[in-house]
């Protein structure tokens, strides 16, 4: 039987917070978290709090949420959980790669672990779920495949379908119809101009057939691979030292076109104009950094100094955070809190200044402006 008894709460923030870091590097922040778990920032927070009271996370004010070694032992248990009870509904109740989550989501919870030690004997331990996730051992040991965002190879790439995102159930479907699964063989074949759709070949049951995959399918597949093709982009490194290979496994993220126009210092419109894709790989914006473009080059001359093209913007009550275009009426401000926040919450004002609040900062904040009170003459 389960030895320790953590709320169910406490089961999928933890394996929420693990699943976010398993393919790419990033650690995730407190408003990531309340998007994933589809619950308001301020709930995020206090619970935050009580996992890190109870030794599950680490924690500062206004940084990333990241897990102890005592949290990532709950994780992986929850996560072992998960992929095996839906690898039994696949294999053992025929059930479809897109209804497993869900119920998945309910069993988790309630089974014991001698019933899930069971369930592995029964499935033969098996290593990987349906969609390719790894299947933590009941160690805790957990075997990651070295694979890469399909939306991020380039021309000439190929290897087999590794993993498929589980985040869609619509997409998991339309997969399945057109005999998309997983140790697919998968060759790219280029983009399209203008930021297109990814031209590939996937060899399926019935032959090998081309398709034109739109930004949220290709982002949706990890692909493996044995060896480099020549130029090969992911085996160039970053900073031009000799060819790595396999590649680190932080440039699996994709960023997308908005936070590649932060990265740039450009206007999203700009971005657009000049046929920067949706989604890219770190190592083709590395490369727009290395040897920045003529237009990009342009944009930096033409650039005043006076004001600039992006601001961060954070709530100071818990954390979430933004970028955004500056406005020409924005002052400076002292804080910003966003939406499930009042101004009220942040500090009073200081003796001697006077406070102004401003509405429509960014998508969802209200500035917070003090200003030292002006001088009354005798």
């Amino acid at each position: 039987m389960k030895t320790s008894a953590p709320s169910s709460s406490i089961e999928d923030y933890v394996k929420v917070i693990y699943s976010f870091t398993e393919w790419q590097d990033k650690p995730i922040t407190s408003s990531q978290l309340a998007q994933r778990l589809g619950v308001a920032n301020s709930s995020v927070s206090e619970m935050v709090r009580k996992l890190k009271d109870q030794g599950l996370v680490d924690h500062k004010p206004y940084s990333a949420v990241t897990l102890t070694d005592s949290g990532l032992r709950l994780a992986l248990s929850m996560v072992r959980r998960h992929r095996l009870i839906e690898t039994y509904l696949v294999q053992r109740l025929g059930y479809s790669w897109d209804e497993v989550h869900d119920e998945a989501e309910q069993l988790e919870h309630a089974v014991s672990d001698t019933f899930i030690e069971r369930v592995a004997a029964k499935l033969g331990n098996p290593e990987r779920d349906p969609h390719g996730d790894p299947i933590p051992t009941a160690d805790g040991q957990v075997l990651m495949p070295s694979a890469h965002l399909l939306a991020g190879l380039d021309q000439g790439h190929s290897g087999k379908i590794t993993r498929i995102s589980d985040d869609n159930p619509e997409l998991l479907r339309y997969l399945a119809a057109q005999d998309i699964d997983l140790d697919a063989e998968v060759e790219v074949l280029g983009r399209r101009p203008f930021g297109g759709a990814l031209m590939v070949r996937i060899a399926g049951p019935g032959g090998t057939r081309d398709f034109d995959l739109a930004d949220e399918i290709a982002s949706a597949l990890w692909v493996s691979t044995e060896t480099p093709h020549p130029g090969c982009i992911l085996g160039r490194g970053i900073t031009g030292a000799p060819p790595v290979w396999p590649p680190p496994v932080s440039w699996n993220v994709m960023i997308s076109r908005r936070d590649a126009a932060i990265t740039l210092d450009v206007p999203l419109e700009m971005a657009q104009r000049h046929g920067l894709p949706k989604w890219m790989s770190e190592a083709e914006l590395r490369s727009i950094l290395d040897n920045p473009p003529p237009w990009l080059v342009q944009s930096r001359a033409n650039r005043t100094g006076k004001r600039p093209v992006w601001v961060h913007l954070e709530c100071a009550v818990c954390g979430y955070e933004e970028a955004a275009r500056p406005k020409k009426w924005w002052p400076d401000f002292t804080y910003v809190v966003c939406g499930h926040h009042a101004p009220s919450e942040v500090p009073a004002v200081r003796p001697g200044c006077v406070r102004s609040e401003y509405d429509g900062v960014g998508t969802r904040f209200v500035g917070i402006a003090d200003v030292e009170a002006p001088q009354v003459s005798p």
